[in-house]
């Protein structure tokens, strides 16, 4: 006796499957090689294993330490003034200028920058040289930094 019922039509997936894969593995390829090609460009892009830390913690390690130094001047002054005025300064950083300005040292590894911050009180817009440092291989404190005031 045979069976009535049909039997079931194959939809041709078996065609259409190793394209399927095909555009799979192509696709992971080319976001692979894209992830890759991003973080190569990125400027903030750094060594921190070689340096000690990353491009960026320098960066913002140094502009700590510039506010710190800003913080003392501040209080020297008004303690100088007797309390009569109060110095307010607003570092301004441009932050592309210092991550083009920032180095790898090539021979002991870590980061030096030197660059200008713009000191802002009210009514005065003063543009300071300041330079920074870090050696990895320092004993104490590793991060240096010096504004220049004239």
């Amino acid at each position: 006796m045979t069976d009535p019922r049909p039997k079931p039509q194959r939809s041709g997936g078996g065609r259409g499957r190793p394209v399927l894969w095909f555009v799979l593995l192509a696709s992971f390829v080319g976001a692979t090689a894209g992830t890759i090609a991003i973080t190569k460009a990125n400027p903030l892009y750094s060594n921190a294993e070689r340096n000690g830390i990353s491009k960026y913690r320098f960066i913002e390690d140094c502009k700590d330490e510039i506010h710190q130094q800003i913080s003392e001047i501040e209080k020297n002054a008004n303690a100088q003034s007797g309390g009569k005025q109060t110095l307010n300064i607003t570092p301004e950083f441009n932050a592309s200028r210092l991550v083009q300005a920032t180095g790898e040292n090539p021979n002991a590894g870590g980061w030096y920058l030197q660059s200008e911050v713009n000191l802002v009180a009210p009514g005065i817009v003063r543009p300071t040289p300041f330079a920074c440092g870090y050696d990895p291989k320092a004993t104490g404190k590793k991060l240096q930094a010096q504004l220049q005031l004239q």
